[in-house]
């Protein structure tokens, strides 16, 4: 799980904190990460955070109890999706298509669905982080254009063959100095 990056905190952004807190309460159970201690029944916010903070490699292993496997990671997309907006927020419009500037959020996106949806074996790509990367783009990235245009088909006066090196035997069969 992402931590707050040089905020002095040290520990999960404000976001993720709130998101797991809110689920504490929906549940009506603590999430407990395996070999931790649960928090107590009473317990305060900077309880949690520091709770949080001191195992958070280990918050796929959640214990949430009549949950699916698809709502367990939609939750954990969801968490992904949190921390990335936060750190979106501190992006001006004028640099929405600055890779140098999204390239960090964006990739902690996708490596925190990658990471997790391993963690749970459920498999990456999958539907539910194609739909976060699908929504960033949609959110943030939609007015952004390409320095280069993609080329769908070959400039003019370029050959069309895929093949790159015409001195060697083609590997297809069945074309025009192909191997048989």
């Amino acid at each position: 799980m992402a931590l707050c990056r040089e905020t002095g905190s040290g520990g999960l952004c404000p976001g993720l904190l709130l998101l797991l807190l809110l689920l504490r309460v929906a549940l009506g159970s603590e999430p407990r990460p395996a070999a931790t201690a649960a928090p107590g029944p009473n317990v305060s916010l900077a309880e949690l955070w520091n709770w949080m903070v001191t195992a958070p490699e280990k918050l796929y292993e959640i214990q949430l109890p009549n949950m699916s496997e698809d709502e367990k990671y939609n939750l954990i997309a969801y968490m992904c999706w949190a921390n990335f907006s936060h750190w979106m927020m501190n992006v001006t419009r004028a640099q929405l298509c600055e890779w140098r500037v999204i390239g960090r959020p964006y990739s902690d996106l996708r490596h925190c669905l990658e990471t997790f949806a391993e963690k749970q074996n459920y498999g990456y790509p999958n539907s539910i982080a194609e739909e976060c990367i699908v929504q960033s783009h949609r959110t943030y990235f939609l007015n952004c254009t390409q320095e280069h245009p993609v080329f769908f088909d070959p400039p003019r006066g370029r050959a069309a063959d895929p093949h790159p090196h015409p001195h060697l035997p083609h590997p297809f069969p069945g074309h025009p100095g192909g191997v048989e």
